[in-house]
């Protein structure tokens, strides 16, 4: 259950007057999810009302999604949604595009399978009740979600910036880091859960399995504050003027290029507008003949 860590200059999470708030919000909410699902994973211990606990889960991952679906729109909308300069941008496609693509599936797949796990229990713990196909496909559905989590975590740990100086990279570490810790011990948890354990095991299992996704949610949520830092940082950063990175290669000439054209275009319809104008206020009213002899005999 991660999100995208970047530190791009192209982004735009909301219109010029809330971008930093709408920046700030959804690495707020990326804290309250974190903090949801280490609820919802202390809750998965033996004795706990597991129910309420997926059902946390489910809240979190909503979360996710939305969190995702938003960084992954903030960066398409910073470019101008110019899918051809971002196509010369390897790392672009990869981090800022395919993360939060990755991000929103892998939550996606975990808020179904803690679905069909939270019906097939039925009011009894989350591990017990039959093994019918519904409750299979959950548990494969929950090792799903955490293996493309990891994939994402990766993803957002190959970033390589020019530009960007040492202090907003050793934050970026310290978010990349634990995502990909995190990440690792939700899918080994995962992966215990989908074997049928013995009734003497049971409980020894569902605790492991417990403990390892309090670990990785501890680490996701250590990620989330982290991020949050990163996220202030960076903005007071981009007030003092500092530079973040851009497009590179010929990916950023490219967005250079259609920025001037746009900005070309904008400049030719405006001054046609002007000359319209111009051209109405010159046109002076052709009198009748009614108007033009009260005129002649007021003038008398």
């Amino acid at each position: 259950m991660v999100k995208l860590a970047s530190v791009r200059k192209n982004r735009l999470y909301g219109r010029a007057g809330s971008r930093t708030w709408s920046e700030a919000v959804n690495a707020f909410v990326y804290v309250v999810a974190t903090l949801l699902l280490l609820a919802s994973s202390i809750l998965q211990l033996p004795g706990a009302d597991n129910a309420i606990g997926l059902v946390l889960v489910l809240v979190s991952m909503l979360l996710i999604v939305a969190v995702n679906v938003h960084d992954l729109f903030a960066h398409l909308a910073g470019t101008g949604f110019r899918f051809r300069s971002i196509s010369f941008d390897r790392q672009m496609l990869l981090v800022e595009i395919a993360a939060p693509l990755v991000h929103s599936i892998g939550a996606t797949l975990y808020f179904v399978g803690s679905y069909y796990l939270l019906k097939s229990s039925r009011g009894r713990s989350a591990w017990g009740g039959d093994s019918g196909p519904r409750r299979r496909l959950a548990h494969r559905l929950l090792v799903a979600g955490p293996a493309l989590w990891l994939l994402g975590s990766v993803h957002n740990a190959l970033q390589v910036y020019e530009r960007v100086d040492l202090q907003v990279q050793a934050y970026q570490g310290a978010v990349t880091i634990p995502f990909i810790q995190g990440s690792t011990l939700f899918l080994v948890g995962s992966i215990l859960s989908l074997e049928r354990w013995p009734r003497l095991a049971l409980g020894v299992v569902q605790a492991m399995t417990a403990w390892f996704q309090i670990a990785g949610s501890a680490c996701w949520l250590i990620a989330a504050i982290m991020n949050s830092i990163k996220v202030i940082q960076v903005q007071q950063m981009e007030r003092l003027g500092a530079e973040l990175e851009p497009l590179r290669g010929r990916g950023f000439l490219v967005w250079q290029e259609e920025q001037v054209l746009l900005a070309g275009e904008q400049q030719q319809s405006f001054l046609e507008e002007r000359a319209a104008k111009r051209r109405a206020e010159m046109v002076m009213p052709v009198p009748t003949y009614k108007e033009a002899t009260m005129h002649s005999e007021l003038n008398y």
